[in-house]
Order: structure tokens, then sequence, then C-alpha cells
């Protein structure tokens, strides 16, 4: 699939592992790229479903029409489909259940 990224940061993040680390920290700045990878490497929506290690999983409320993959603990990458069947748009990296 092609890749998309909200801001420039996100994909800064994604192509400098260094800026990644200062602005998400060790572990999860691997885990981000570990997962955009993979995301690149799938066909479509509906073989991230079968992606047990992320549980890709819709969102409600305020993220309703995106989907989530887990990085860490509590950490999420949000991402949305885009009107082209073949992307998706990296929409933020978050700790969606912190309050």
């Amino acid at each position: 699939m092609e890749v998309r990224f909200r801001s420039r940061k996100l994909e800064r993040c994604y192509r400098d592992h260094s800026f990644a680390q200062r602005n998400l920290g060790a572990i999860v700045a691997r885990k981000y790229v570990t997962v955009i990878s993979a995301l690149r490497a799938v066909d479509s929506f509906e073989t991230l479903k079968q992606k047990r290690p992320y549980r890709f999983h819709q969102l409600r409320h305020q993220h309703a029409g995106r989907f989530a993959l887990d990085l860490t603990g509590n950490w999420r990458l949000i991402i949305e489909p885009t009107d082209n069947h073949n992307e998706f748009l990296v929409h933020s990296v978050e700790d969606y259940h912190e309050r």
C-alpha cells in the first residue's frame, strides 16, 4: 500500500530514526517505523485485519473513520484510508487512552 503522512514531522519520524527517537522515544520510534514498513508491504486493508500483532481496529467517537494499530502499551498509530484504495494517511501517533 502507498503511505502519505498528515505532517512533515510524521514523515520525518519515519525516514530519520534519530529524529523519531527524540520526538517519540526509542521504543515507540522503533515500532512506528516497523509498523509503517509492514503496512507498506500489504496489499489491502483486509490484509491488515489479519496482522494480529498490530491489533488493527476501527476507532469511534472523535476518531471515527480512522483505524488504529498497536505500537506499545497504550501507544497507537492512527491511520485513515484515502479515496485511493491502495493508500492510507498516517494521521498521528498517540496515547489516546491518556486522560
